[in-house]
């Protein structure tokens, strides 16, 4: 933190984002969209696999190791939520760095964050709801 940035905060403190858990509300989807959603994200999955053994032989262990950091990555994905404040994320939308502040580069990595998470938030999210989804299907 550079001393522009303290002394522009002590001055004029901007907002910061916060990291929640995961939030209990759910959209409701059609039953057609809860398949077809699952079926993307199992497809995803599927594609990581393919991915690391096309590059790496195969063997228990770097299918065990595979399986652990996906694992870990779409629980860590599902449970945090990092909510940026897009208000204070620098200047021209975030291009530059505001020098005054420390804050908005806070929310620059939470937004940062935020999207490395976004698909594994849409994975864990679609087999959280394919797993679930007890509605019956419509005509």
């Amino acid at each position: 933190m550079s001393l522009l940035e303290r002394l522009g905060e002590s001055y004029d403190p901007g907002n910061v984002g916060s990291i929640t858990s995961h939030d209990e509300w759910r959209p409701t989807r059609s039953k057609p969209a809860t398949i077809a959603r699952g079926v993307v994200a199992l497809s995803l999955i599927g594609g990581v696999f393919a991915g690391v053994f096309l590059n790496v032989a195969f063997t228990w262990g770097a299918l065990g190791w595979t399986s652990g950091i996906l694992l870990a990555y779409l629980l860590v994905a599902y449970f945090i939520r990092p909510r940026p404040d897009f208000d204070n994320i620098g200047w021209l939308g975030g291009l530059i760095d505001n020098p005054f502040r420390y804050s908005d580069d806070i929310n620059r990595f939470l937004m940062f964050l935020m999207v490395v998470l976004l698909p594994g938030r849409f994975v864990s999210d679609s087999l959280v709801e394919l797993a679930q989804d007890p509605r019956p299907v419509e005509d």
